[in-house]
């Protein structure tokens, strides 16, 4: 009896050279309303959250992220920080024109604009709380 080699499923990379079905996925897609550069963004942005806090997303996360972010010292929104992690965010900030802010429908896209209200208004409050 003869053997034949099994069929090499790699590709000449070493990169696996199968097709993945979709049913191999059996939850929906989270976030579909997201942009994948705009989940991107957010899941750096809850990376960050995770690392921090355990928390995939604690309470004013993208506003502490910006703070840091705008400061330019990570101590100023979360402590240990991955410096990294603030660059990617701000790179993909700059790449989509805009911000994930969380509201109660979940993950959302804010235009940089309406975003940079968004923190002022923010800072505003944190301010007047302080006093």
């Amino acid at each position: 009896m003869s053997s034949q080699p099994l069929p090499d499923a790699h590709a000449p990379n070493g990169a696996l050279n199968v097709p993945v079905p979709d049913s191999i996925y059996p939850f929906p897609e989270p976030y579909p309303h997201l942009t994948d550069d705009q989940y991107d963004l957010f899941d750096r942005m809850s990376e960050i959250s995770e690392d921090a806090y355990c928390a995939g997303w604690i309470g004013d996360n993208e506003y502490n992220i910006w703070n840091a972010i705008t400061l330019g010292s990570p101590e100023s929104g979360y402590r240990y920080t991955n410096p990294r992690l603030l660059r990617r965010c701000k790179k993909l900030s700059d790449e989509i024109g805009g911000w994930i802010c969380w509201t109660k429908d979940g993950p959302q896209f804010a235009p940089m604009a309406q975003w940079l209200k968004m923190f002022a208004s923010w800072c505003q409050q944190m301010t007047n709380t302080a006093k």
